[in-house]
């Protein structure tokens, strides 16, 4: 994301602005990856809060977020005075298992929903919802039930042509949803696979760099989703959720020991709860290394 007094700001992206500063909701943002979607979020999010409405990003690219960890989403409320979204503490996570969409729909639709639905409960009025780069084969109908999903009253498509219409055609007919393409700044910096790669083992990294060391009894904390074997060499350095009695996923966790016998596990977490308010451990079947760098190896 460029410096703020880099962002050139157009026309349409000023007519948005106050178009749901006035209306509110939820706002969806779409388009194919490097279109300035973030840059964009980023600029409308500052000017919401700079009219005193209270703001939340939803960040559901789960491969290049800004709020909170990668293979997770992430919704933070917008304070006064931030350079970039990643200043912003996570005021939610929600665990996908995956640095790519592909293949964890329920994830990603699920997280979605219970993260705007947590920044309401919040108090927050205006919603911004950004999105990944996926706008074709499977990604259509992922975009679609993710829209349905959320409801909102404004979708945003950065396209260079007509490639966001099949995807967003049908609502336009909706009663109450404002539908806007915009074309995509000639500035947008274009990121390659391997850029993306160091940023996402750098987000990595930071986010477990203040981690420390907690221990879990599986008779006592229940066991969800796949990848859990009762084998220690099969469970090092999986990440999983830690998750609450509310169902929030308070922290992601690197699974460091196992032991069989006494079915202790041992996790490297960021956790600011008091471990014994976990009441599951969410597994995907998803490792990073000894070094923080994911095991995918792809965008």
């Amino acid at each position: 994301m460029p410096p703020s007094g880099s962002i050139r700001i157009g026309d349409k992206w000023t007519q948005v602005s106050e178009k749901f500063a006035e209306k509110g909701g939820v706002l969806v943002t779409l388009g194919a990856p490097d279109t300035g979607k973030s840059t964009f979020n980023f600029w409308l999010c500052r000017e919401l809060d700079k009219m005193g409405k209270t703001t939340a990003v939803v960040d559901c690219d789960m491969g290049q977020s800004d709020i909170g960890p990668p293979s997770a989403l992430g919704m933070a409320i917008i304070k006064p005075g931030i350079e970039k979204f990643s200043d912003l503490q996570p005021d939610g996570i929600w665990f996908a298992g995956s640095v790519k969409p592909s293949g964890h729909f329920l994830q990603g639709l699920a997280g979605v929903t219970k993260l705007t639905g947590k920044a309401k409960a919040m108090g927050a009025t205006h919603i911004v919802v950004n999105t990944t780069g996926w706008i074709d084969g499977p990604g259509i109908f992922y975009k679609q039930q993710k829209i349905d999903a959320v409801l909102p009253s404004f979708i945003v498509g950065f396209q260079y042509e007509r490639e966001l219409l099949h995807v967003v055609s049908a609502y336009r007919r909706y009663d109450g949803v404002s539908t806007i393409f915009i074309e995509p700044s000639p500035s947008v910096c274009k990121r390659k696979s391997d850029e993306r790669r160091i940023y996402r083992d750098e987000k990595f990294r930071q986010y477990f760099s203040d981690a420390s060391m907690i221990a879990l009894s599986t008779a006592k904390t229940g066991i969800s989703g796949y990848g859990f074997f009762p084998d220690e060499t099969r469970l090092a350095n999986q990440i999983v959720a830690l998750i609450n009695s509310e169902g929030e996923h308070k922290a992601l966790g690197i699974v460091r020991k196992f032991n069989s016998k006494n079915r202790i596990i041992e996790i490297e977490a960021k956790l600011t709860d008091n471990p014994s308010a976990i009441r599951r451990i969410h597994f995907e079947n998803f490792r990073i290394n000894e070094e923080g760098n994911d095991y995918s190896g792809k965008d």
